[in-house]
């Protein structure tokens, strides 16, 4: 059951139905000069539900983009399967909502609803729809996908986020924070001891260009590995910072 089928021609238009040659606009700013802008969309996935469809004249839809996510350089199956499941699930992105490649040709690269995009279009007449949707609609969401659609689309709007070290209970904070320590202390040893053999190296005089080269590059990405690190242990030592004096602070 991949995400998207091909629609059946004589269908009516429904929920999940993903549409093409749709113009969609957003307010310009200031909000109050009533202007707009068309929006570089060429497609649009309907959202309204069937009940809906068949008794308003306006559908609402949200805005078809091309997916961008880095692809694992040379992925193993485990690999390549949590990364595509990641995008099904909207793990790092709950906003987008994955498709795939669109038929006819399947060929213009991956593409996800915009469920933080969502617009509303008027609906031809009657009897100008049915031959309206054999040009526009391309392909519909397969029946799990439509009811995965109801539970991405509430969470979009429900799921409020925490930060990344305020919520933890505090033996979790300190467990998580040690082990970044960890690491933090990990890669500056293995940077030191790339820094060093580098300085023997250079006063030996190097075999080669590339040898050179090829450790100046694992210096660069350990520093950069490091100073990643550093960036991510601050809020969680601070966090723990805070709660000690407010521990210290308290009456009693």
């Amino acid at each position: 059951m991949p995400i998207l089928e091909l629609p059946n021609a004589k269908s009516p238009l429904c929920q999940g139905d993903v549409l093409k040659g749709i113009n969609l606009f957003t307010t310009n700013a200031p909000w109050s000069d009533g202007s707009a802008s068309r929006i570089d969309s060429s497609f649009a996935m309907v959202l309204s539900r069937p009940c809906a469809l068949a008794h308003k004249k306006t559908v609402v839809v949200a805005q078809v983009v091309t997916f961008r996510s880095e692809i694992p350089p040379d992925p193993s199956f485990a690999m390549a399967k949590s990364f595509l499941d990641q995008m099904r699930d909207g793990l790092k992105s709950p906003d987008l909502f994955y498709l795939g490649q669109l038929p006819p040709d399947y060929r213009g690269g991956r593409h996800a609803a915009r469920l933080d995009s969502l617009h509303t279009v008027s609906l031809p007449e009657a009897n100008d729809l049915p031959g309206l949707l054999l040009t526009h609609r391309v392909a519909t969401l397969n029946d799990d996908f439509t009811r995965d659609l109801h539970v991405r689309l509430f969470n979009a709007v429900a799921r409020l986020g925490f930060e990344d070290y305020g919520w933890l209970p505090m033996m979790d904070l300190e467990w998580i924070t040690q082990a970044a320590r960890q690491d933090h202390a990990k890669k500056t040893s293995e940077l030191s001891t790339k820094q060093a053999d580098y300085k023997g190296r250079e006063a030996a005089g190097f075999e080669n260009e590339k040898h050179k080269t090829s450790l100046q590059r694992e210096i660069a990405n350990l520093e950069s590995d490091v100073k990643a690190l550093t960036e991510t242990l601050k809020p969680y030592e601070a966090e723990i910072a805070r709660r000690h004096a407010s521990a210290s602070d308290a009456p009693g």
